[in-house]
């Protein structure tokens, strides 16, 4: 499950212990810093100062935007990091892609799209637990 997101409200502090997307999967985990929709710094750790020169490799400011936001749900999935899309799909995790994402139903070009995983997030929508640890959730309806 994947959406766009709204570009420029995307904010906090992210582990990355899944993959990075095409290259591969994440040995030693690290963090990310998101603010106002971008992202401003990358730990430099083994794999921070990896990733770090992959997203400069695409010689364009717009791949830092944050454009998606998405939850695996596929229990026949493994997020292995030989596969992009396997990890991404696998069921308890969740990943943010950054750069274009005007196929997935925004308005954000870039030139390109880059995918980070996380394993077993706890994700808050609105305030309310809809993933814990890498298990969803179901919260009663908020009917008001």
């Amino acid at each position: 499950m994947y959406l766009a997101v709204e570009e420029d409200q995307t904010s906090g502090v992210g582990v990355i212990d899944g993959s990075l997307g095409y290259l591969g999967k994440v040995e030693n985990p690290f963090k990310i810093h998101l603010e106002a929709g971008k992202l401003i710094d990358i730990e430099q750790s083994e794999f921070g100062i990896t990733l770090d020169h992959y997203m400069k490799s695409f010689k364009d400011e717009r791949i830092y935007h944050v454009g998606e936001f998405g939850i695996g749900l596929n229990t026949h999935s493994r997020c292995e990091g030989r596969c992009y899309i396997e990890d991404e799909s696998t069921y308890g995790t969740a990943h943010i892609g950054f750069g274009r994402n005007q196929a997935l139903g925004g308005e954000f070009e870039a030139n390109g799209h880059f995918d980070l995983v996380f394993r077993q997030p706890s994700i808050y929508a609105d305030n309310r637990l809809i993933m814990e640890n890498g298990m969803i959730t179901v919260p009663d309806p908020d009917i008001r």
